[in-house]
């Protein structure tokens, strides 16, 4: 058995592998696997699997199914494949848009330092030698402090008070400590109160249309100035979604508009919402995926 495999590059073109005995029955469109490439191994979709192929030169054999969990669901295969189609378009180009490279690695929290003087900085902080400055100048800093202080902020004291610190902390003067960075989206949101979803006469009358479709394809388009009610209307049918174990995808036309929506989800479905956008941070993307 063989497989068309592409990968995330700009070409046009799958390259040939053979399936290994253990991997038949596995390998399907979509499925992410690990294969040769340039002589490393790289991360690449199934496209397709066929009993034989013309190619006569040496076929590489697919080394495994990635552990990644990228695999692709049927659906969204079938649009991957439109597009590069429709769009003309290398598959590997639409890959990399659907399945974002920097996220194949297992995501880590950012980790900020942190620093404190000791009892025995405090004593010794008038027995440093006087050609000492920066160490003198950090341990008096931190003296005045009453927390944990970010060893980022010596920076404003010397460039080199990261390679201080850590002599500082070799000699028992400050403890040095690391502390997992949140890169929660919504943190930097201020949370809002919406205990419950009350919708008016004319937005439940709204609701009710819609909601009657709740089983076949339907477009509306609510027709509203802002501040009318209208995300009330979509809280409420999303609500009805999660509530039957589906899921919602809401999307904004403007990022500007995000926090103002995603403060009113968040306050509703709490962890259950995840951001994402093209201003976010890589660590704030890492978070969410």
């Amino acid at each position: 058995m063989f497989a068309q495999v592409a990968f995330p590059i700009s070409s046009f073109q799958s390259f040939s592998y053979s399936i290994p005995s253990e991997l038949i029955g596995k390998i399907k469109p979509g499925v992410c696997v690990a294969a040769p490439l340039n002589k490393k191994i790289q991360i690449g979709f199934i496209v397709s699997v066929k009993s034989h192929i013309d190619y006569k030169g040496k076929i590489l054999s697919i080394q495994s199914i990635s552990k990644t969990n990228f695999n692709i669901p049927k659906e969204l295969w079938n649009t991957i494949e439109w597009m590069s189609y429709y769009y003309i378009a290398p598959i590997g180009n639409i890959l990399k848009a659907a399945i974002p490279q920097s996220f194949l690695k297992v995501y880590k929290p950012q980790q900020t330092q942190y620093i404190k003087i000791s009892p025995e900085g405090i004593r010794s902080i008038d027995k440093i030698n006087k050609n000492a400055k920066v160490q003198i100048q950090i341990l008096n800093f931190l003296k005045t402090q009453q927390s944990l202080v970010k060893a980022s902020k010596l920076l404003k004291i010397s460039q080199s008070a990261y390679s201080v610190s850590k002599k500082l902390e070799s000699k028992g003067f400050v403890k040095i400590s690391l502390q997992t960075s949140s890169s929660d989206p919504f943190k930097k949101f201020k949370p809002s109160k919406v205990p419950s979803i009350k919708l008016t006469k004319e937005q439940n009358g709204v609701y009710k249309k819609v909601k009657i479709y709740k089983n076949k394809f339907k477009v509306f388009l609510l027709h509203g100035v802002t501040g009318s009610g209208k995300t009330e209307i979509y809280l409420k049918l999303t609500k009805n979604e999660i509530v039957i174990g589906k899921t919602v995808l809401v999307l904004v036309p403007e990022i500007a508009l995000t926090s103002t929506i995603a403060i009113k989800f968040n306050a509703i479905f709490g962890n259950k919402v995840a951001l994402w956008h093209s201003k976010m941070t890589k660590s704030e993307k890492g978070h969410t995926w």
